[in-house]
């Protein structure tokens, strides 16, 4: 796989569908946790200091941490709405 800034659709896919489970240097967070609602917020804060602070990785938003078969949460998103992993 790529490296994470180079990472497309389809690499994000490959981790759905190969059913890659989160680790100290990957993990999932639901398209939702990008609510401008103050405890999202502060969740995002959490999230990238915890990951900043320990040995980095990637956090992917999008995609629900919590089923045991992941989905992509975003593929429901309007036709021709712009998809940046970056």
């Amino acid at each position: 796989m790529r490296e994470p800034w180079a990472w497309t659709e389809e690499d994000i896919q490959s981790l759905i569908t190969e059913q890659r489970p989160e680790d100290l240097q990957l993990e999932y967070k639901k398209s939702d946790s990008l609510a401008k609602a103050k405890e999202q917020k502060t969740e995002i804060a959490k999230d990238v200091s915890a990951m900043a602070n320990s040995a980095g990785g990637v956090l992917v938003y999008g995609v629900d941490e919590q089923k045991k078969e992941r989905r992509a949460d975003y593929l429901g998103r309007r036709r021709g709405q712009r998809r940046n992993f970056h």
